[in-house]
C-alpha cells in the first residue's frame, strides 16, 4: 500500500507543477473531482483511457508515466 501512495505523489507532484488541481484534471478528462481524488488516492483504478489523457495533459515522459502507473 505504502509503495501505491508513493507512486501516486509523483503525480500529486506533476500536478503541483503544472498547476493542475483535482477539478482541472476532472474537467480535462471527464470526471468529476471526487473521482480524481479517488483514483489518486487508489481508491479505483485508472482506465487505460484516463492514463493517456493525463499523459498528455502533463507532458509525462514514459519514465514518469510507467512509474507512477505501472510502477
Amino acid at each position: 500500500m505504502r509503495e501505491k501512495i508513493l507512486k501516486f505523489n509523483k503525480l500529486k507532484g506533476k500536478m503541483r507543477e503544472k498547476g493542475i488541481t483535482y477539478t482541472t484534471l476532472g474537467k480535462e478528462i471527464g470526471k468529476t473531482e471526487r473521482t480524481i481524488y479517488n483514483k489518486i488516492n487508489g481508491k479505483t483504478q485508472w482506465r487505460v483511457t484516463e492514463i493517456h489523457k493525463i499523459i498528455e495533459i502533463l507532458q509525462l515522459t514514459f519514465t514518469e508515466a510507467s512509474e507512477i502507473f505501472f510502477g
